[in-house]
């Protein structure tokens, strides 16, 4: 659902963050061309530690923003046609 580039800066930024108290959550967005349209996703991510602090796994959750990515393009367009007097 990445791209290669994203998907590999998320590895890095999961599995190399910092090893302090609590969780560093890391986030993206990302779109994807589907057969009715882009779909456009929100992901956030944490690594999962062991005992010793060690990365052994992260944690990815996606949500489906389409419909609010469209909303806002609406409103966008609507004010732009608001500024010109249409």
């Amino acid at each position: 659902f990445l791209s290669r580039e994203d998907s590999a800066r998320w590895r890095a930024a999961l599995f190399n963050a910092p090893r302090t108290a609590g969780s560093t959550l890391v986030t993206a967005t990302s779109a994807l061309r589907g057969a009715d349209g882009d779909i456009h996703m929100h992901w956030t991510g944490a690594a999962v530690r062991d005992a010793e602090g060690k990365t052994r796994t992260a944690l990815v959750l996606g949500n489906d923003v389409s419909e609010l990515h469209e909303a806002q393009r609406r409103a966008t367009q609507s004010e732009r046609l608001a500024a010109i007097g249409e």
